[in-house]
């Protein structure tokens, strides 16, 4: 609680983390699309990761129990792999306003998971996402058009899959993130582990 009496509400969401090996490789392929564009803002390679649900700001003396229902949630529900995709584009891939790295491999479980934490998130009375959930890994942000090329769509499409192979998922995350001149920081609040395999 603030001098003044009034709680403090934290911007926050819940993600999936990446290891290091594969945040390693998304950093070079960035590295490879900076030559080729500009007027994109990337993501630091740290600050990647798959959201599940973003929360804006919420109310401080709900995490408590926003901890307990991620907790409870994510015991149900047993790891699963992931690997990366194809490039992409928000709203499209012509004229995007974000670049992402799409995502394979066991969807269902994923899609599953992630459900759970919306029915969660709603019980505290948090607001429901209505729009589709496409799972993706933001890379970078159009910060002004006249500065990208306009070849950014067939670069996008050229793109290969990076990096190969699967990770597992075995944790949910609570983060915290504060807005800087900077960018954005994230502060790990606290680990959710998925249902431990026997």
């Amino acid at each position: 609680m603030s001098a003044k009496g009034i709680k403090e509400e934290i911007r926050s969401f819940i993600a999936i983390d990446l290891p290091l090996n594969f945040l390693e490789a998304i950093g070079r392929l960035q590295d490879e699309l900076k030559i080729a564009t500009k007027g994109v803002r990337w993501v630091r390679r740290g600050n990647i990761h798959l959201t599940l649900k973003f929360l804006g700001d919420i109310r401080e003396e709900l995490l408590g129990e926003l901890g307990e229902i991620l907790a409870t949630t994510c015991k149900a529900h047993a790891p699963f792999e992931l690997s990366i995709g194809r490039a992409g584009g928000f709203p499209n891939i012509d004229r995007p306003q974000v670049i992402w790295l799409g995502l394979m491999g066991d969807l269902e479980k994923l899609e599953s998971l992630r459900q759970g934490i919306e029915k969660g998130c709603s019980s505290l009375g948090l607001t429901r996402e209505k729009r589709p959930f496409h799972p993706h890994l933001t890379m970078g942000r159009i910060r002004n058009w006249r500065n990208v090329p306009v070849n950014l769509a067939t670069l996008l499409n050229e793109v290969e899959a990076a990096p190969s192979g699967r990770f597992s998922v075995r944790a949910v995350h609570l983060y915290r993130s504060d807005l800087t001149r900077d960018g954005a920081v994230y502060t790990k609040l606290k680990s959710f582990p998925l249902k431990q395999e026997k």
